[in-house]
């Protein structure tokens, strides 16, 4: 039977990843004070856009309120008063951590005056898989433009509102931080856009779920993009001891396979 050929991605699907490399590639060029200046002015915008997103936020709470989902559920969704402070200071924290670029982690002497290093280096676009935290969005970009990558996020469905809000305005301030474009961090809210993205291979560099268990077997299971599996913030209390290994798991607990 022959092989399934990939569906071509939707136009503006592929417009926004085909501008995520552009953006990913100027990323690469730009020095630690660059990004960090992208970082501050992002956080600013955030911060500038508060009222926005706390009512977008209750908007979701709402719409979980009615839709009875479990309590647990609706307290994660939560960004508003003390939770939206601390997703600033998450900005501030990872502002504060050394340049992870450039770092040579391993160096060896091949031969008289040849020597193989190990450097840590941007990956370029990556697509990180969430749920239910929205907050979550905020604290991966920052990891994204601290380390000089282009992010594709896909946050749960409950909270599109929140997610959408957020990302506005963390693009808003990449535009105005004058030295990173705002696609540096790009959204998408659909099931059937994350499948177009699992097509992708050769254009999204790394894709990281994070999430349950089906989330994860899910995305493995359906690309042949690499794949780092990312620690599962609300862990299944009875999970597998001895999960299958994927071909596209990456045996490096490194999330850049590069360093």
């Amino acid at each position: 039977m022959p092989a399934t050929q990939p569906k071509a991605a939707s136009k503006d699907l592929a417009k926004n990843v085909k501008e995520a490399r552009v953006a990913a590639r100027a990323m690469a060029a730009l020095s630690a004070a660059d990004r960090d200046k992208a970082l501050s002015a992002m956080r600013a915008s955030l911060e500038q856009q508060r009222d926005v997103i706390e009512k977008a936020n209750a908007l979701d709470i709402a719409n979980a309120k009615t839709a009875n989902l479990a309590a647990a559920l609706q307290g994660r969704l939560n960004v508003s008063g003390k939770k939206f402070d601390g997703m600033l200071s998450k900005v501030d924290e990872v502002k504060a951590v050394p340049d992870p670029l450039g770092v040579v982690s391993r160096k060896t002497e091949l031969d008289k005056g040849l020597e193989l290093s190990r450097v840590a280096c941007p990956i370029g676009v990556i697509c990180v898989i969430f749920e239910s935290r929205p907050e979550a969005a905020v604290q991966i970009a920052s990891l994204t433009i601290r380390s000089g990558n282009a992010v594709i996020l896909k946050g749960g469905k409950e909270a599109a509102n929140t997610n959408a809000a957020l990302v506005h305005a963390m693009q808003c301030g990449l535009a105005a931080s004058g030295v990173m474009p705002a696609s540096a961090v790009q959204l998408v809210q659909t099931r059937e856009e994350i499948s177009e993205l699992l097509d992708m291979h050769g254009q999204i560099d790394l894709i990281v779920p994070r999430g349950s268990n089906e989330l994860v077997s899910h995305i493995m299971k359906n690309t042949s993009i690499p794949v780092r599996v990312a620690p599962n913030p609300n862990p299944n209390p009875n999970p597998n001891p001895n999960p299958s290994p994927s071909p596209n798991r990456s045996p490096n607990p490194n999330p850049n396979p590069n360093a």
